[in-house]
């Protein structure tokens, strides 16, 4: 995000995770010790399955970072609209833990929309009457308590595999001791904005290491076949001349490099649905091309079927 964010021309983002001058109220709200916790099984099934981890058991939580000023009447009533009588429990600092070896938190990087977020926002501004001034907010984690015989090495490759999506959350991680000597995290992930124009240059005359390079480092998801592809399009002469004529620089700028990761990305382009793809059934041995999935399986059938039914519309 932080390399993102440089390009944009006019102003210049900086996040920071840090204290922040406006209180932070972290609450957290779990399910009561007889309440089947489903998130949690389902955790512990895919473990075993997929990754081989004997989990003993896996309870989870909700987490709330509610950046605001809030009187203690206001806190109280945020709480009850937070929580289940029935099946939940919460408190804000800390509430009392399951038994567990270690704790995985996971939250959302600075600037990556936390949609849950968003939805607790609008609670606080139900509850409190107002709506929440800049700088306040409400950021959101979730919390899985593991018990089992793990190293930190299998809680990592736990939480890196099947809980996390390292693009756009982090994870915390602690073993029980560690967790009941430090305090409560009410660490946010804000940002500040600042003016200034700042737009960012590429020199893609490099190796494929450093060009896969430049995609890691700007989320940019883009093979070397593709950062390839881009590189020549701005060798060429036409395109040279084009952009001197323009008083453009002749390498890409940030953003037209997000501009084309973008268009390309799997979300726009669909890549896998309409890539050439050879396919062997495991059962019978047999092989053949698929060309375009979406094509081939998706748009054919609906297709199929609006000529069996003319009211089909999608």
């Amino acid at each position: 995000m932080s390399r993102r964010s440089a390009g944009l021309q006019g102003r210049v983002i900086s996040f920071i995770r840090g204290p922040l001058k406006i209180p932070v109220h972290r609450l957290e709200v779990g399910l009561k010790p007889r309440i089947p916790d489903a998130r949690g099984r389902i955790v512990r099934e895919r473990a075993r399955t997929f990754l081989g981890l004997s989990i003993r058991s896996c309870r989870t939580r909700d987490v709330y970072k509610i950046a605001a000023d809030l009187s203690a009447e206001l806190r109280a009533a945020v709480k009850a609209a937070f929580t289940d009588p029935v099946t939940s429990v919460s408190e804000f600092g800390r509430l009392a833990p399951p038994g567990f070896d270690w704790l995985i938190e996971i939250g959302y990087k600075p600037g990556v929309t936390d949609n849950l977020g968003r939805t607790a926002q609008a609670v606080v501004e139900d509850v409190a009457g107002r709506r929440l001034a800049p700088g306040e907010g409400v950021y959101t984690s979730t919390q899985y308590f593991i018990r089992g015989d793990l190293s930190r090495r299998d809680v990592e490759r736990l939480a890196r595999r099947m809980l996390a999506n390292t693009l756009i959350q982090q994870i915390t991680i602690y073993a029980a001791a560690e967790w009941r000597a430090c305090p409560p995290d009410t660490a946010v992930p804000h940002f500040r904005e600042s003016s200034g124009p700042l737009v960012r240059r590429y020199d893609l005359e490099v190796g494929g290491a450093e060009l896969m390079q430049i995609s890691r480092d700007g989320i940019l998801a883009l093979s070397l076949q593709e950062m390839r592809a881009i590189r020549d399009y701005y060798r060429r002469e036409d395109v040279r001349r084009f952009r001197r004529e323009r008083g453009l620089p002749a390498e890409p700028t940030d953003v037209e490099l997000e501009c084309i990761a973008q268009t390309w990305s799997e979300h726009c382009k669909h890549k896998i649905f309409s890539a050439r793809i050879r396919y062997r059934d495991q059962t019978t041995g047999e092989e053949m091309w698929i060309n375009s999935l979406f094509n081939t399986y998706i748009r054919r059938a609906t297709e199929e079927i609006r000529r069996r039914r003319p009211w089909l519309v999608s």
